[in-house]
């Protein structure tokens, strides 16, 4: 990448000016994760994307039958490095859905995978379709 030195304590002068501007009018930027569901018959799905996002900075809850999920995604500088340009954004999201039906709360399971969180939802044990076995009688 080539930049022009010329330019770089402009940049940074303007770059000061945008993150003081953003803290002091509490910008940190909200934004929606894209989120897809599917269901199964033995289970519900939902998947977003959280590029970035560290498990510790989402929370997911469940409370009667709105499913809430939020997060937050943080930039730093690393360390002994100045920030020369910069385009990334803190983003917060949060997400709720109502769920149509019963799951079983104590399966639910949530995993990030490659800026991807899945969360599992297994339907309610009287909802899941049930095989019942025929008998031979004597």
């Amino acid at each position: 990448m080539h930049w022009n030195s010329n330019l770089l304590p402009a940049a940074e002068a303007l770059n000061s000016i945008r993150r003081d501007f953003e803290r002091a009018v509490g910008s940190n930027r909200r934004s929606d994760a894209g989120m897809s569901g599917y269901e199964s018959p033995s289970e519900f799905l939902v998947v977003l994307d959280v590029p970035g996002v560290k498990v510790e900075d989402i929370e997911i809850t469940l409370h009667d039958d709105i499913l809430t999920i939020e997060g937050k995604r943080e930039m730093s500088v690393p360390e002994g490095y100045t920030e020369v340009f910069g385009d990334r954004n803190v983003s917060e999201f949060k997400r709720t859905l109502r769920l149509r039906e019963a799951v079983n709360r104590d399966q639910i399971d949530a995993e990030i995978k490659d800026g991807v969180l899945t969360v599992r939802l297994p339907r309610a044990a009287e909802k899941q379709p049930a095989k019942i076995s025929v008998r031979q009688g004597s």
